[in-house]
């Protein structure tokens, strides 16, 4: 076949073309070596765990940080208030999270800082934007690293 499929290069037949063996052979293997990558990215999914929970905001910001500790190394938190009217989202290594706020219509970057284990501490400048407002209640759901 003189023609292929853009993603994965499968064989694409006109009329007038002479269908070959070989060119079946070609896409059984490349279709085989697509459903083993898949498999295998499927297999690691099942090892991810998720932690979730809550916690009540005290009103403190700035340099007196939050923090949550896990059973594991977090690759990414999102924290959303009771209300549901803000997030704040934390993913590994990133040295700053995102606040978004859909009722002030703020949208402020987080100093973030994670330990080497299993825990994230982050501030900011108000206790609104440091997901901290004085006793609201916030959720929280973490997705952590597969153990090895």
């Amino acid at each position: 076949s003189m023609q292929h499929t853009t993603s994965h290069e499968l064989s694409q037949w006109a009329e007038t073309d002479r269908i070959l063996r070989e060119d079946f052979n070609s896409d059984n293997a490349k279709i085989e070596a697509a459903l083993a990558d898949h498999a295998a990215a499927l297999s690691r999914l099942d090892k991810l765990k998720i932690e979730y929970g809550s916690y009540t905001g005290t009103g403190r910001c700035g340099l007196d940080r939050n923090s949550l500790t896990f059973s594991g190394s977090p690759l990414a938190v999102i924290v959303v208030d009771g209300t549901f009217g803000s997030h704040l989202i934390m993913l590994r290594d990133a040295i700053r999270a995102l606040y978004l706020s859909y009722t002030k219509e703020d949208i402020t970057m987080v100093s973030l800082r994670w330990e080497p284990e299993n825990g994230v501490s982050w501030f900011a400048n108000t206790a609104e934007q440091q997901a901290n407002a004085a006793s609201r209640t916030y959720y929280y759901i973490a997705l952590l690293a597969a153990d090895e």
